[in-house]
């Protein structure tokens, strides 16, 4: 079975030593970053751009993120899925819930709490940003 080539795009919001996560609406705790996958034609900017607007209902324009990191999963030697992880850089904005379905609440919690309630690449991403960007993990 011939697995399609997808790609993601996830929003990185921090103050200090807390980040803005989505809570999925599940019987487990599960957080996700604010993103999602990229329609056809959509580079990964304009993908991060649509999703924060349906997501949180935030209007965002190229100058309000900055590129940070790529990962790619491989399975049988071709790639499957490509993850673009961003950072906002102006976090004085207004976050609110927009899918309900899909997140039961929008919330800011300490790194260390988020990372082991996210997804490996987004835990990863997230982890890497604390120690590489910040210089600091506290």
């Amino acid at each position: 079975m011939k697995k399609k080539h997808k790609e993601k795009s996830r929003l990185l919001i921090v103050s200090n030593l807390e980040v803005l996560v989505l809570r999925k609406n599940t019987d487990k705790k599960e957080y996700g970053l604010i993103g999602g996958f990229s329609k056809k034609g959509e580079t990964p900017e304009s993908c991060l751009i649509r999703e924060t607007f349906e997501e949180v209902g935030v209007h965002l324009n190229y100058n309000d993120f900055q590129y940070i990191s790529t990962f790619c999963s491989i399975f049988n030697k071709k790639p499957t899925l490509t993850r673009h992880y961003f950072i906002l850089k102006d976090i004085k904005k207004t976050f609110l819930l927009r899918e309900p379905h899909k997140f039961t609440a929008l919330e800011w919690v300490n790194w260390i709490e988020a990372c082991q309630y996210l997804g490996v690449s987004d835990k990863n991403a997230l982890e890497r940003f604390f120690f590489t960007q910040r210089g600091s993990a506290n």
